[in-house]
Parts: structure tokens; C-alpha cells; sequence
């Protein structure tokens, strides 16, 4: 009888079993995805409501920060664990950054920087938890 390559676990991962962690990983990444949204979305506005001499500063703000969290989302799908965190630390730097310029801005959209924030962490833990059963388990 010949032995396969790869070895065989004496744990059995069920679909099921990943299922529940994957929910919050992809409503992390999701996350990701609406942050770049919001980014386009100030930007439109940001538009409107400053200077012409500003435009250019403030695409390329967008299209820099927006165009990281995408870039970020995207990965997640193959690397949550990594992406989900570089963009829990992107998404802080940027609102203490903004805090920094114009401390008024913290309270500015509270709710959803709190929701983005809890759905990152949560995909975090679970995104560490499909990692820790993949490599118990040799997936």
C-alpha cells in the first residue's frame, strides 16, 4: 500500500466548523470594502466643499488610502489574518492622523469608525481561529 504525500489528520474539519468563523471574516473584509467606499465618497464631497486648489491633494488621498483598503480587502480573501490586521492598524493611524489635523473629526462618523472597528477585531479572532484549526489540523 503507498503512502500519500501529504499525511493524514487524525482531526476532521468540517465545513460546518469553519462556516461560523468565516461569517466574521467576511464581514471584516467587507468592512475593508466599505472603508475605501467612504473614502470615495468624502472625497466626492470633499470636492464640493474646498478649494480648487485642493482637488489634487485630496484625490490623492483617496486614491492612496482609498486604493490601500482595497487593495487590502482583496487580499483578505486568500490572507485574512494579515489583511484584517494591517487594516485594523491603517484604519487607526488614519483616524488618529485626522484627530492630529482636527481633533473635532474623532466625533465626526463615531458610529460606523466603532462598527468598522468591532467588525475588524471580531474577523481578526476568527480569522486566528480558521489559522490555528487549519494548522492543527494540516489543512
Amino acid at each position: 500500500m503507498e503512502q500519500s504525500t501529504k499525511e493524514e489528520s487524525i482531526f476532521e474539519v468540517s465545513n460546518f466548523e469553519l462556516k461560523k468563523y468565516q461569517k466574521h471574516v467576511t464581514n471584516a473584509r467587507t468592512a475593508l470594502f466599505v472603508i475605501a467606499g467612504l473614502m470615495v465618497l468624502s472625497g466626492i464631497i470633499s470636492s464640493f466643499m474646498q478649494p480648487s486648489e485642493l482637488l489634487l491633494d485630496i484625490w490623492i488621498e483617496v486614491l492612496v488610502v482609498g486604493g490601500a483598503f482595497l487593495v487590502l480587502a482583496m487580499v483578505a480573501e486568500k490572507k485574512p489574518y494579515n489583511a484584517l490586521i494591517a487594516g485594523l492598524v491603517v484604519y487607526i493611524l488614519y483616524i488618529i492622523l485626522y484627530f492630529v489635523i482636527d481633533p473635532s473629526t474623532i466625533f465626526r462618523g463615531i458610529i460606523v469608525k466603532i462598527i468598522v472597528i468591532t467588525y475588524l477585531i471580531k474577523g481578526i479572532i476568527n480569522a486566528g481561529e480558521i489559522k490555528d484549526i487549519k494548522k492543527m489540523t494540516g489543512s
